[in-house]
């Protein structure tokens, strides 16, 4: 009963445009609400219950913050004036063809200068006729193991998404912090060693993030974990645990967001070539969203994500890119990456 109103409250935030968060954590099936009807605003809001919204390339101390001000029964009983809609998503899909053209003259620049550039796309198309509501719970069953989350702003639209990249988890009470590396990809059915293409794109990822925790004078332990499968897909996956201040942990986030494998390696080289070679904007694809209270902040890369209107809608997808990469292969990874959601639109649609 929590969960339908809950959801019957996050699809009335999306009719009258008013900030709110509607998610579940990993490998639970309640579902949280909450409502911000104030403008959302920095890290300084009084609410103990926070949602965080950091877009690609922000600073922690510029980050958007949802209040725990209004619960879903309560906004229920709001029929408030509409207010103005929340930014547009952006509306260009990447063919397959420009695709290549793009990813081909970056690898030939990677053949010179090394290390990694994560490239993205976007699929882009017509939202009207797609029941929300089915689609939300459609793509919330099909990743029971991720942190799933609905959240609109004005300033960054609607955006629907399942990730199941931890930026990092930190215990406030015991200053204990997780985070992981999590970048090697292939098919969640494949059972041959992993490639050292594969391999090796993920050394790149885990490395960095030691050195940024080292730089920063944390201690840590890392350990290699199990694929991590996230149908249609599965990954490698090293965790890293440790301990930190509260006053620290601002600065790692800076560090850590965004992480090679979001961006690359180095860091400035793959932004640099993003911003050169990727043709649309990734707004909030890439960035990080986090719950925080007084006991935890739990912060995760936003990632598998669609940031959808009234009107249209924008899936981002992308992969890590070396100099071994083949560009055919790399959008086959896409479309696999993507195929779920995809098809959970079509199943809405009908």
């Amino acid at each position: 009963m929590k969960n339908k109103e809950n959801i019957m409250a996050a699809l009335h935030c999306l009719r009258y445009n008013i900030p709110f968060v509607y998610y579940i954590l990993p490998s639970e099936s309640e579902s949280h609400f909450f409502a911000n009807q104030s403008m959302p605003g920095s890290c300084s809001c009084r609410s103990e219950r926070r949602f965080i919204i950091s877009p690609w390339l922000g600073r922690f101390e510029r980050a958007l913050t949802i209040c725990d001000e209004t619960g879903a029964t309560d906004i229920l009983k709001l029929s408030p004036e509409i207010m103005p809609d929340g930014l547009v998503p952006y509306g260009k899909s990447t063919g397959h063809d420009r695709y290549i053209e793009r990813l081909s003259l970056l690898i030939e620049r990677l053949k010179n200068r090394g290390g990694k550039t994560v490239f993205s796309r976007t699929i882009c198309g017509d939202m009207s006729g797609v029941n929300i509501e089915r689609l939300i719970i459609n793509q919330f069953e099909s990743y029971p193991l991720t942190f799933r989350y609905l959240y609109f702003t004005p300033q960054t639209g609607a955006w629907l998404g399942t990730s199941p990249e931890i930026l990092i988890d930190y215990d406030c009470d015991t200053q204990r912090f997780m985070t992981m590396s999590l970048a090697g990809t292939r098919p969640w059915n494949e059972t041959t060693p992993w490639d050292e293409k594969t391999v090796e794109e993920q050394n790149i990822v885990t490395r960095y993030i030691g050195d940024e925790l080292k730089e920063c004078g944390v201690d840590y332990i890392v350990r290699r974990m199990d694929d991590y499968v996230f149908p249609p897909v599965k990954h490698i996956c090293d965790i890293f645990t440790g301990t930190l201040t509260v006053d620290q942990l601002p600065g790692i986030i800076n560090r850590l967001n965004p992480t090679p494998a979001l961006g690359g390696f180095p860091l400035d080289n793959a932004i640099e070539e993003i911003n050169r070679f990727e043709l649309h904007p990734r707004r909030c694809y890439g960035g990080f969203i986090a719950l925080s209270d007084s006991h935890n902040f739990k912060a995760y890369v936003n990632l598998r994500c669609i940031n959808f209107s009234s009107s249209r809608y924008c899936i981002y997808t992308g992969g890590g890119i070396t100099s071994a990469s083949n560009p055919e292969a790399e959008w086959i990874e896409t479309e696999n990456k993507t195929e779920l959601l995809r098809r959970n639109l079509d199943a809405a649609s009908k």
